[in-house]
């Protein structure tokens, strides 16, 4: 992946009314993806297995 560094001159009040309002909401849209998404993961592949476990007997006790 190629990354690039933008600069930009603009007043303060843009980048305070529309650029850092922008971010934030972009920001919280990305994260609550991403907490879906890792949610769902867990629920599906990690608890995905419902099944009751199987019951075995208890070994004889050597001894007693």
């Amino acid at each position: 992946m190629h990354k690039q560094t933008i600069i930009v001159r603009a007043p303060r009040s843009f980048a305070v009314q529309v650029l850092w309002p922008e971010f934030q909401d972009l920001n919280s849209a990305l994260t609550a993806y991403l907490g879906d998404i890792t949610e769902r993961l867990i629920r599906e592949e990690v608890h995905g297995e419902t099944r009751d476990a199987e019951e075995i007997d208890e070994p004889k006790r050597l001894g007693r």
